[in-house]
């Protein structure tokens, strides 16, 4: 067997091959307190020449008196190059990884309107500071960064929590060593409308002017005005109802009981679209009690303006290339004094929710206001506050929530109340046991169906039943 030649002799050590072919290197070296060690590359070779190589690469630092343990090294070369991407990483960067990553307390991923908004912040306000590595951030960058924001109160607060948050999780995670987000009082919510206005003007509401607020919409959008003023139901969820999610029942003394399956939620996704989705949180998912004065309400407008089939939706887009109705559309078009070439008187007039507030007096009143307004008439039939909480899709307190549960049958009495404070008066009811007809039944007869069934009902059922019939309904009947 020839001899190798001395440059493929390792200088120290031994190299071997694997079973599946490739080299191993290594060789034993003394330690602390006279202990050899094994000390070994974190890889095998290709090839022996390059096993032999690294033995002599280990060599020369042992005579140069340069060498560590090969782990040592390893280890230290990892933690240069983590800190090299340390300091590379953008706080953009960073964000748009909490943001991919952040889930809420109930385990689940952040909701896409959130997630659009968080990354506009980074587009927007945030720009500046995106651009920076993270760990170049101090506290006073964030301090100007405050001040140079004062011309959007509330815009910079949501900006400014957001990025506290990102930087928390920083910290937790050893990449920064403080919060640069420091400013005393950032936390308070800074108001363009002091609450106490906002309150007073949410107050001062009376069932009337909702009402007249309810009149003065688009027939198309009456009965989601009513159904966030009475209901307290965010818009998202009911832009998300189906006419499969409407249950319709009767109680025992005759009135109509429909109960709505708020399961789902309408919101802009990241891309910009109208998305269905889910609640805004887990608590969210519930079943709510319609006023009975809203039943013959929704029934008309659900054979007039809901989409058909039973996934139909109950409040359908104005816009064809949206799939989902929008508060933009409900708000319409705002007043405008503005004299601009080929716009007409008409082109400036409000339109829509903001055209109805102006029209009952209340020109700053916001839709989600009425969601306010709809806690405080179910408080004031006196209703407990968890119920209420829990009617409204809040989160209750933790020690509250462990024990509470929504009672349809204690809530609905209630909602009798609502209606009542509402001014709509109990129909000439039936004798308990004795239910009216249900009006959508009565409203898929024919015309000689129909009329042969009303003149069956004795006077207490026509009492109640008459009066939660479309009027195109019984103008069918009495023609016959």
């Amino acid at each position: 067997m020839a001899k190798r030649k001395e440059d493929d002799r390792p200088p120290i050590g031994t190299v071997r091959v694997t079973a599946s072919g490739a080299w191993r290197a290594e060789y034993e070296r003394g330690g602390v307190g006279g202990k050899r060690s094994r000390h070994y590359p974190d890889n095998l070779f290709a090839s022996r020449k390059e096993a032999v190589q690294w033995l002599k690469d280990e060599k020369a630092l042992i005579d140069a008196r340069e060498w560590t343990p090969p782990a040592e090294r390893r280890a230290q070369a990892k933690q240069a190059e983590a800190e090299a991407v340390k300091d590379a990483t953008t706080f953009g960067e960073y964000a748009e990884n909490w943001i991919s990553n952040r889930t809420t307390g109930t385990g689940r991923p952040l909701a896409p309107k959130t997630a659009t908004e968080y990354r506009g912040y980074l587009r927007g306000r945030l720009a500046g500071l995106a651009e920076r590595p993270l760990v170049k951030i101090t506290r006073d960058d964030l301090d100007q960064w405050w001040r140079a924001n004062a011309d959007k109160l509330t815009a910079r607060q949501h900006a400014y929590l957001f990025a506290k948050s990102v930087f928390k999780d920083a910290v937790s995670r050893g990449l920064v060593d403080s919060n640069p987000c420091q400013v005393a009082n950032a936390s308070r919510r800074a108001r363009a409308t002091p609450k106490q206005v906002r309150s007073q003007l949410v107050v001062n509401l009376r069932p009337e002017d909702i009402d007249a607020l309810t009149r003065a919409m688009p027939d198309r959008w009456q009965f989601l005005v009513s159904l966030v003023a009475f209901c307290g139901l965010r818009p998202g969820e009911a832009f998300a109802l189906t006419r499969k999610d409407i249950r319709r029942e009767a109680d025992t003394a005759g009135l109509p009981r429909y109960l709505l399956s708020i399961h789902k939620g309408v919101s802009t996704g990241e891309d910009g679209t109208r998305a269905l989705g889910d609640t805004k949180t887990e608590d969210s998912i519930r079943t709510v009690p319609l006023p009975p004065h809203l039943a013959s309400v929704l029934d008309r407008h659900e054979a007039e303006h809901a989409d058909p089939g039973e996934g139909g939706l109950i409040f359908p887009s104005t816009n064809p290339g949206v799939p989902y109705a929008t508060t933009q559309q409900v708000m319409g078009t705002y007043p405008s004094n503005r004299q601009e070439p080929g716009r007409s008187a008409r082109q400036r007039q409000a339109s829509g929710f903001a055209a109805a507030r102006l029209a009952i007096g209340r020109p700053t009143l916001r839709l989600y206001d009425l969601r306010h307004w709809a806690r405080g008439v179910w408080n004031s039939t006196g209703l407990d506050f968890a119920s209420v909480e829990m009617l409204l899709g809040h989160t209750l307190p933790m020690v509250v929530g462990t024990y509470a549960h929504l009672d349809l049958d204690h809530v609905w009495p209630h909602a009798v109340k609502v209606s009542e404070l509402a001014g709509w008066q109990r129909p000439a009811t039936a004798p308990a046991g004795t239910p009216a007809i249900h009006p959508r039944l009565l409203a898929a007869m024919t015309p000689e169906q129909l009329r042969d069934t009303l003149a069956g009902l004795t006077d207490a059922q026509l009492a109640a039943t008459v009066p939660e019939l479309p009027p195109h309904v019984l103008a069918r009947a009495l023609e016959m």
